[in-house]
């Protein structure tokens, strides 16, 4: 009897070891990444400008093809001048963008940033841009 439960022991761990082994790959191959990261250089650079212009608040344009999701971000509130960087975190069914500039600025503008979020599946998501408070629902 002793061995029969411990012969069901083993083959009940082997079971789990397989399932957590299958679950670390599938996490794996669902990581996403950003690529061509491409700016524009400063499409204006007065604060008041922003304050009294509504046609400068933010705008997200997307389309999606061969699990790549192409994001052109409008009017993105930026350090004048410097390098932009892109990061993305995929929590469930949210995906967390940010964008932002390094540095001590003495200017800020408006730019429009492009990009691309590559392993990304077919399904709804939100999309959280943090920087700039813009969350938008889409389904690919």
């Amino acid at each position: 009897m002793k061995k029969a439960c411990l012969k069901f022991a083993l083959l009940a761990l082997a079971v789990v070891g397989m399932f957590s082994v299958s679950s670390c790959e599938k996490e794996k191959s669902e990581e996403l990444t950003i690529s061509n990261i491409n700016y524009t250089d400063c499409l204006s650079e007065s604060k008041d400008t922003f304050s009294k212009d509504p046609s400068n608040s933010d705008l997200i344009e997307y389309s999606y093809q061969n699990h790549i999701l192409y994001i052109t971000h409008h009017n993105l509130m930026v350090g004048c001048g410097e390098e932009l960087h892109v990061d993305v975190q995929r929590i469930n069914d949210t995906i967390r963008i940010a964008e932002w500039t390094d540095g001590y600025v003495n200017c800020i503008c408006l730019i429009d940033n492009s990009f691309q979020i590559n392993n990304l599946e077919k399904g709804s998501y939100i999309l959280n841009f943090v920087n700039s408070g813009i969350t938008l629902p889409v389904t690919l």
